[in-house]
């Protein structure tokens, strides 16, 4: 469905910023693809990244590190770089993540936005995720540094539920 095509692929993140907090957080993200490549950010990283292009400079930093989840995906070569930017000193950080995805597919499936959807679980950072990916759209590609499945990632958790995302739209990319 969009493979080959230049997307836009919204998630809203819900998170907890303090494991002893019942306090949730909610952000948006935009995975964008274009060609083989991905890059998963903000929505106002992706806003500067656009002002950046056109007049050389962008807007401020957010001083909230879950902020940062600056995520570029080469996905032929299956490369995963993370981006971060110190807020306080504005240091930047190109790391090369390098740790496989070791998906484990299940037979238990779901109807999510009108997607029927497959769960798959991994480790990764110390934390089991639970996936539910759909192959109705053939994009092997999701939010943060999550990728490698048979087709889209819908909505991934950890199993605490401290981060929650979920697709909220699809959108032809314009910029």
């Amino acid at each position: 469905l969009l493979s080959g095509q230049s997307n836009s692929i919204e998630y809203i993140l819900n998170y907890k910023p303090s494991l002893e907090s019942n306090k949730k957080v909610q952000q948006i993200y935009y995975l964008d693809l274009l060609n083989n490549e991905s890059v998963f950010r903000t929505k106002k990283m992706r806003q500067s990244d656009s002002l950046k292009k056109v007049t050389g400079y962008g807007l401020g930093n957010s001083t909230i590190f879950n902020d940062h989840l600056y995520i570029k995906k080469e996905l032929k070569n299956n490369s995963v770089y993370k981006f971060i930017t110190m807020p306080t000193s504005m240091d930047k950080f190109n790391i090369k993540i390098k740790e496989p995805l070791n998906w484990q597919l299940t037979s238990d499936t779901k109807t999510i936005n009108n997607l029927e959807c497959q769960k798959a679980e991994v480790e990764y950072a110390g934390r089991q995720w639970i996936a539910w990916f759909t192959d109705e759209i053939n994009v092997s590609d999701g939010p943060y540094i999550f990728k490698g499945l048979p087709g889209l990632i819908v909505q991934i958790s950890d199993k605490d539920e401290n981060y929650v995302f979920k697709l909220s739209k699809i959108n032809k990319n314009t910029n």
